[in-house]
């Protein structure tokens, strides 16, 4: 018979400690990603998806992932230790890429929102190809990070129509009567104010359409005219006498109908970011009340 003493000296107990380390095998820039899926024991891709979405809001998934590249060790035993001037390397590549990650989503909105779509497409693309022979090489993983920035940032502003051309600045316009005024109006950055106070429109419908791609657009509007507004605000506001709404992708729509012998104004807004602001001029209280019937 064996006792129990016995027993346990026949025995012994090993422990295996988990160790938070870079994967070699399963990596798209550095291993981080793949290194915490296997450290917590869930799929490397829903990392990837929360780095990248972090990375977006306020920009901590780039600083979780440069952390975790400084000081996370690889799980190659053959590599070599960082020492001081490994780590100024390697700080170096993570301020080169926030600096080309912050060119690359400033010129991607300039580009696509300028009218270059199809040049940003194809520098995409490039960067893309460039992307498919680092896979093959083991070199400029790192573009990947500003390429999705570049992608990202004009989709974006193709996807809310943003069109910044047209000029930039503050411009202002005082037509004197109906014959004056333009049916369109466009800003490409700034403040467009279309100031109406002093126009005589004389009675039946005016048109008219303002186009700002970032900034505020703003209509002045006399005592006596009924005012019916539209627009599209991809993110922003409108103001419509005192009535704010706004958030992205923003449609704002007021019809309203005209008092007889008074004039209708139809103002139509489309705002890329910014704000479209409609108010009466000074005089002008009770405007609505006295120049809009109440149906």
């Amino acid at each position: 018979m064996v006792g129990r003493g016995h027993f346990a000296d026949a025995c012994t107990m090993t422990t295996e400690t988990k160790k938070l380390t870079r994967s070699t095998s399963d990596r798209v820039i550095a291993g981080v990603a793949g290194g915490l899926g296997r450290y917590f024991g869930i799929d490397p891709v829903v990392v990837r998806l929360v780095l990248i979405v972090l990375a977006f809001l306020g920009g901590a998934g780039f600083i979780a992932y440069g952390a975790a590249w400084l000081i996370v060790p690889t799980d190659d035993p053959d590599a070599p230790g960082i020492g001081a001037a490994g780590i100024a390397q390697r700080l170096g590549i993570l301020l080169g890429v926030i600096v080309l990650t912050g060119a690359a989503v400033i010129g991607g909105f300039w580009a696509a929102a300028s009218g270059g779509g199809t040049a940003t497409a194809i520098v995409v693309i490039g960067v893309g190809a460039l992307l498919i022979v680092g896979g093959f090489t083991g070199g400029m993983r790192w573009l990947i990070v500003p390429a999705l920035a570049l992608a990202l940032s004009a989709g974006a502003v193709a996807a809310a129509d943003v069109d910044i051309r047209g000029g930039s600045g503050e411009r202002i316009f005082r037509p004197a009567s109906a014959t004056d005024l333009r049916p369109f109006y466009r800003l490409g950055i700034g403040h467009l104010r279309l100031d109406l106070r002093d126009a005589h429109l004389g009675p039946g419908d005016h048109h008219v359409r303002l186009k700002l791609g970032v900034g505020q657009a703003e209509v002045l509007v006399p005592p006596g005219v009924c005012v019916s507004s539209t627009a599209h605000v991809a993110a922003g506001a409108t103001t419509i006498f005192g009535r704010t709404t706004g958030g992205s992708y923003h449609d704002w729509q007021e019809i309203r109908h005209a008092a007889p012998g008074a004039p209708h104004l139809t103002v139509d807004g489309d705002v890329g970011i910014g704000q479209l602001r409609i108010e009466p001029g000074p005089t002008g209280t009770g405007l609505q009340g006295k120049a809009c019937t109440n149906d």
